[in-house]
């Protein structure tokens, strides 16, 4: 199902956004956190229950590493980009950036 096909997507998004913070890009990882809440709001869904414990922590974590201001910033911008959007722009960057 569609709504099934976004939850997949939601799920590796927030994968995507761990990935992220542990290269240090925190503002990146907030961004992809900010489109997945505003998916999950659309959709009136809640994330995968796998995701959901690794998913807060790492937000937890991220409102530590960034101010409170760039972090807002980061999860508005975030909030504007349709989960289309975002799953293109991690597809594009996963096909650029070398596997290590």
């Amino acid at each position: 199902s569609e709504a099934g096909d976004k939850m997949q997507q939601t799920s590796s998004i927030v994968a995507m956004a761990g990935l992220k913070h542990q290269q240090g890009d925190a503002l990146e990882a907030v961004q992809l956190l900010g489109s997945v809440d505003a998916a999950l709001q659309t959709l009136k869904a809640a994330l995968m229950p796998e995701m959901i414990v690794f998913h807060s922590e790492m937000l937890e974590e991220l409102k530590l590493v960034l101010d409170d201001r760039e972090f807002k910033t980061a999860w508005e911008e975030g909030r504007q980009r349709t989960l289309e959007e975002t799953t293109q722009k991690v597809l594009v960057e996963q096909a650029v950036e070398p596997v290590i």
